[in-house]
């Protein structure tokens, strides 16, 4: 059984049948609930639950479950039997207990608390039919001794979550942007592709054959591949870039192939893997706006850094846009303590350098 409430953590679908493991122990209908100021759902439901049920708790019922509303306070590992809350009297008058429960033949009842994550709780319940007897000491020692593994499988649960979320949202972040991804291994072979990025695969510029990544001619492949294999080494791989051409003679491709880590956003690799940003160049000149997004800069820094990128000089900046070479030379000097380089060809090369920045987004697509 414990084997099987760490694989839920992993796979889910896999709480129900842990749930029907501690009906087997606790003899009774059992449920593991999400409740936040009020319950919300179930990771998993009693095995013998109707929808309708859940939906009436839900719904209406929950409010005077007066474990439940103690499981919301209680600190995690807390167990009570709700014969210690209710009385047998109450029972028969209050309107959980005698409409809710009594019409699913759910009579004595035992909660757990497994797992506070923020104003999130989430409990055990469960309950035992009229005919059985009440829950005892021995089931609380029995749920006492099961329910670590159950908190930190549900720990392990949630963090799988919230690190899938923080994929899904990362990449769908660069679709939105208009930014292709492609993961590939230190020999090429694709193990992930964005949507943009599918997009790019299907123009001509690029292709995939037996799985692995191939530009328009074998001298672009050769300079793709290379690329990759300086990229996709662990550790110290190597960024580079690559200009692949298209069917169309007057476009081309700009390729960043930097270096993935083990662990990253993009999720856990354990063999090399390189990253690699598509985009069409935008050529020498780089947006005021996202310039200043970079790098945290004024207007009229953001503009400085943009002319001095395009090529421009510094006095020649300040003649064409009517301002003193001292008030450029300011802009200049906080430009430097913004970016932390200290010569003017450095903070040419970092703005060039960066593979978002070098990339062309299209408005329409933010």
């Amino acid at each position: 059984m414990i084997d099987a409430i760490y694989e839920a953590s992993l796979h889910p679908e896999g709480w129900a049948g842990v749930v029907l493991a501690l009906e087997e122990v606790l003899k009774g209908p059992t449920a593991l609930v999400v409740q936040r100021e009020r319950p919300v759902g179930a990771i998993a439901a009693a095995s013998a639950a109707e929808e309708r049920h859940i939906s009436s708790y839900l719904d209406h019922y929950w409010s005077g479950d007066r474990a439940m509303m103690r499981m919301r306070v209680a600190p995690v590992g807390e167990i009570l039997r709700d014969s210690e809350l209710v009385t047998d009297s109450e029972r028969g008058r209050l309107e959980f207990y005698s409409d809710y429960l009594g019409e699913i033949d759910a009579h004595r009842g035992i909660y757990a608390s497994l797992l506070k994550c923020g104003e999130e709780t989430i409990t055990l319940g469960a309950h035992r039919r009229r005919c059985q007897d009440d829950f005892d000491q021995e089931d609380k020692r029995l749920l006492g001794r099961l329910l670590p593994h159950l908190s930190r499988s549900l720990q392990i649960h949630r963090r799988m979550e919230a690190a899938a979320l923080q994929r899904h949202s990362s990449v769908q972040a660069l679709d939105h942007a208009a930014i292709g991804l492609i993961i590939v291994s230190r020999d090429a072979n694709v193990r992930y592709a964005n949507r943009i990025a599918e997009d790019h695969l299907r123009g001509g510029g690029l292709g995939v054959s037996r799985n692995r990544l191939h530009a328009s001619t074998p001298s672009a492949t050769r300079d793709l591949h290379a690329a990759i294999a300086g990229a996709a080494i662990r550790p110290g791989g190597v960024a580079a870039s690559v200009t692949i051409p298209v069917l169309d003679p007057s476009e081309t491709i700009h390729i960043i192939a930097a270096p993935v880590q083990a662990e990253s956003e993009i999720g856990s690799f354990t063999e090399p893997m390189a990253m690699l940003i598509l985009g069409k160049p935008t050529g020498a000149t780089i947006p005021d706006d996202r310039l200043r997004k970079a790098y945290g800069l004024t207007a009229a820094e953001a503009r400085l850094l943009s002319a001095l990128v395009a090529g421009e000089r510094l006095s020649a900046y300040a003649e064409r846009t009517r301002i003193s070479i001292t008030t450029a030379k300011f802009h200049l000097s906080a430009l430097f303590a913004k970016t932390g380089v200290r010569r003017q060809t450095d903070l040419i090369r970092l703005a060039l350098a960066d593979p978002v920045l070098r990339l062309h987004i299209d408005p329409a697509t933010m």
